[in-house]
């Protein structure tokens, strides 16, 4: 990262629930969050418990942006819809008095090719927003 001009950044590895929990309580923020967790479902049983999940992890991360920031957010659970996925984001980062404006929006690289026979082969979602304050 130093070697393309970033100077002050640090990366945590965590879970995230605790950490970005904890980060807020320290007041901490950052000009850039990503939030990448593994998948919240492996069946459409469980997508309201998932949808209820990724809220709250974007919540928790987008109280962390800060203002004129960006939120960069993922979910690789294919039963979750793009269209509920970025429902839930927008949940969240209103629950935590941000406003989100899409600038990137993406799916899983070539290296993992979508098989219009097998549905499942379409998990990825990521979106990247410009945060500001409600």
């Amino acid at each position: 990262a130093r070697m393309n001009g970033f100077g002050d950044f640090s990366i945590v590895a965590a879970d995230a629930f605790e950490t970005l929990g904890r980060l807020r309580q320290e007041n901490r923020s950052f000009d850039l969050v990503i939030l990448d967790p593994p998948s919240f479902t492996k069946s459409r049983k469980t997508v309201p418990t998932a949808l209820k999940a990724y809220t709250k992890l974007n919540r928790l991360g987008a109280h962390l942006v800060r203002n004129e920031g960006f939120l960069a957010t993922a979910s690789c659970s294919h039963h979750v819809s793009e269209e509920d996925f970025l429902a839930a984001v927008q949940l969240g980062a209103a629950q935590a008095g941000k406003h989100l404006r899409l600038i990137s929006r993406a799916a899983q690289p070539p290296d993992h090719p979508v098989l219009l026979s097998m549905p499942e082969t379409s998990y990825l979602k990521f979106a990247c927003f410009y945060v500001t304050s409600l």
